[in-house]
This record gives C-alpha cells, structure tokens and sequence, in this order.
C-alpha cells in the first residue's frame, strides 16, 4: 500500500494486524464448535472414568482465577480430589 503525501513523498507500509482484525476478514472463517465436534466425553462418561490416584491442596489460595484454574486443570488431567485449606 502506498500513499503520497502534499510534497510528493510516497510512502509504504504494511497494513497493521490490529487493522486486519477490525476488518472481520479474520474472523468470517471461524466457527464455534459444538460439544460434539470438540470429541470430548459426556458428563455422565467424565464421572464414570477412571480418575488419576493424585490429590491437590491448594493452602492460601486468595485469587478466584487460580482456584478456577486449578479445577480446570483437575478436570483435564482426571485428578481425583481437590482440597481447599
């Protein structure tokens, strides 16, 4: 892309990324997938599967964001037991 300013200079550039997001052309191909898609087993599965022998204990733990995380991590790793202090 070019452009020319009053004096006759030309300038170039790359059209910045964050222009490029603006402009929905990154996101027109993105889809949301449903549960089904992802592969991922049911509830009902997750409960009845075998659980990894591995407690977590989470001691003064003031942030809601790393207690969320931690849960998230349990659940993708199978780990039996979580204990809050």
């Amino acid at each position: 892309m070019a452009t020319n300013d009053q004096r006759g200079f030309t300038f170039r550039f790359q059209p910045r990324a964050v222009d490029y997001l603006k402009s929905n052309a990154y996101f027109r191909f993105m889809k949301k997938l449903k549960l089904e898609e992802l592969g991922r087993i049911s509830v009902l599965e997750f409960k009845e599967a075998k659980k990894i022998p591995v407690c977590i204990v989470l001691d003064n733990v003031r942030s809601l964001h790393n207690v969320g995380s931690a849960f998230r991590m349990a659940d993708a790793f199978r780990i039996e037991k979580i204990y809050l202090t």
